[in-house]
């Protein structure tokens, strides 16, 4: 008995335009996927944008004046200009900066000996987290300066705080300024210890070149002595 049931048809579509466009587009993602491949294999990972950042402790240099964005150096009592220290020297773990004019008293110190150092029965001390600024003799002001890298808006964090626990204590003056003439921050640092300590926060724009100095003087006593004096200093792109 015949079958008289008609056959499905199973003709094929025609292959158009579109289609030819879409393979070639895969075809060219595909191609720029293993460009991308090998071209992280020749240079690696494309770097990430990361906001600026400095620390005055951890940065601290004993091999080089200025080191990165850092100077050590003073300022003559009488005047207004920055000098750097010329000489360096270690003892004890602990890194000094010196004046090339010997000038008693006048120097930044950074204690690196991992631990906490004292002097004469504990009159005063060198911590491991601050840099020891003193002012000399003449009444010199110990100066820590800071060069801007970049036009950027900053955050300026740390705090003074005296180290000499002889007689009345640490008796000195503490400011910060930018660029000679534009005081930032101002204060008195008086006693020993985290009693004395004189915190600041400071949040402004600066451009490239700026200098913010960090300036320890003699105080109202007008004196050097019993003046060693702790500065600790972050300073962050907000």
């Amino acid at each position: 008995m015949a079958n008289n049931s008609p056959e499905k048809s199973h003709e094929k579509r025609p292959f158009t335009k579109v289609h030819a466009l879409i393979l070639g587009l895969i075809a060219i993602v595909s191609s720029l996927l293993i460009l991308k491949e090998r071209l992280l294999e020749l240079i690696g990972p494309f770097p990430v944008s990361q906001s600026y950042e400095s620390n005055a402790i951890t940065d601290f240099s004993i091999s080089s004046n200025p080191s990165k964005d850092w100077s050590y150096g003073y300022i003559r009592s009488d005047e207004n200009q920055f000098r750097m220290f010329e000489l360096h020297k270690i003892e004890n773990g602990l890194q000094m900066w010196l004046p090339g004019e010997a000038e008693p008293g006048l120097s930044i110190v950074k204690n690196n000996s991992g631990e906490k150092r004292s002097f004469k029965g504990g009159a005063f001390y060198f911590p491991t987290t601050k840099l020891v600024l003193h002012p000399g003799k003449t009444c010199s002001h110990s100066t820590l300066q800071w060069v801007s890298p970049s036009d950027i808006r900053v955050s300026i964090k740390g705090a003074f705080e005296g180290l000499n626990n002889e007689k009345t204590g640490t008796t000195t003056s503490a400011r910060i300024v930018l660029n000679e003439n534009t005081p930032l921050w101002e204060g008195n640092v008086a006693g020993f210890g985290a009693g004395s300590e004189a915190p600041f926060d400071i949040e402004r724009d600066v451009e490239a070149g700026d200098k913010v100095r960090f300036i320890v003087g003699c105080g109202s006593d007008r004196t050097y002595e019993s003046d060693s004096t702790g500065l600790s200093i972050i300073i962050k792109e907000v």
